[in-house]
């Protein structure tokens, strides 16, 4: 049995325990956005590089298969909406669960290749999703 004068020990204890930490929800590091100057389509050579602390993944839009482990990019029309098989794509759509930086490397033909870091954002121990748009611009002398 706990006397009385063990009583504001015991209090002192429990303002002094640790609150159980929150549990972070499950966020990608990165929503990539790869588009051309001018909502013109990306070249069918267009090459994603994605460089993360597990390693290199690469992104082909040429290939109908991808083995994706944390890039997952899906195929936009001009308007946004899924491309109908054939169909030019204006925009590369892409969750990067990176879960930290990046470094981002675009090669397409007509096009200078792009290199780009990008910095994970957190908030209380968890991670923020960033949205970065990168957009392929060839300047005077491309497509």
């Amino acid at each position: 049995m706990i006397s009385v004068k063990h009583l504001p020990f015991l209090l002192l204890l429990a303002g002094c325990s640790s609150p159980q930490e929150e549990d972070c929800p499950l966020r990608p590091a990165f929503q990539l956005r790869l588009v051309t100057a001018g909502a013109k389509p990306l070249p069918s050579d267009t090459v994603l590089r994605v460089k993360y602390g597990g390693g290199v993944e690469e992104y082909r839009l040429d290939e109908a298969v991808h083995s994706q482990e944390n890039v997952f990019c899906q195929h936009r029309d001009v308007d946004g909406g899924p491309v109908e098989a054939g169909a030019s794509v204006n925009e590369l759509s892409c969750v990067l669960w990176t879960q930290g930086a990046a470094d981002i490397s675009v090669e397409a033909s007509g096009y200078p290749d792009l290199e780009k870091t990008l910095e994970a954002k957190g908030k209380n121990r968890c991670i923020e999703t960033v949205d970065v748009t990168l957009t392929l611009d060839a300047g005077d002398g491309g497509p």
